[in-house]
């Protein structure tokens, strides 16, 4: 078994739930949209069973998010919350230099973005690693 430090962290979502991430990614454009991810975590994994969106309250939402502290409080309070996600609308899925600096220890999070093809895709990250994100039956999520 490999030691805690080279474990790989990996974040499960649900086929249905990528779908709705991407939608939702999609409807919001040009803006980023975001909001919070709900789930089960632990030190190394992760798994997404819900969302919630929550208003971007940026000054310019075309190229940041910024959540208000006050819409986002009573959501945080829920044990559900896991992480945080945001969409880059015409970009890579990649952690930003600024998202890498604002992002909360502990939480995982989720960018979808632009993939070459045109497509959606996701990527991950907790605690500033990069995780892998598998795209996983509901059944497989809730083990």
């Amino acid at each position: 078994m490999p030691s805690a430090e080279r474990r790989k962290r990996v974040l499960r979502v649900p086929p249905d739930i990528r779908r709705r991430l991407a939608e939702a990614a999609e409807r919001g454009r040009p803006a980023e949209v975001c909001g919070a991810l709900l789930g089960e975590a632990a030190a190394f994994e992760a798994q997404v069973t819900d969302f919630t969106p929550l208003p971007n309250r940026a000054r310019t939402p075309v190229s940041s998010y910024w959540l208000d502290p006050a819409e986002l409080e009573p959501v945080i309070r829920s044990d559900r919350v896991i992480g945080f996600y945001h969409s880059h609308p015409d970009a890579p899925a990649e952690m930003s230099s600024r998202d890498a600096a604002t992002d909360w220890p502990g939480f995982w999070y989720v960018v979808i973005g632009r993939a070459e093809g045109g497509g959606t895709e996701l990527a991950g990250w907790h605690d500033g690693t990069a995780v892998r994100v598998e795209i996983v039956a509901e059944a497989a999520c809730r083990r």
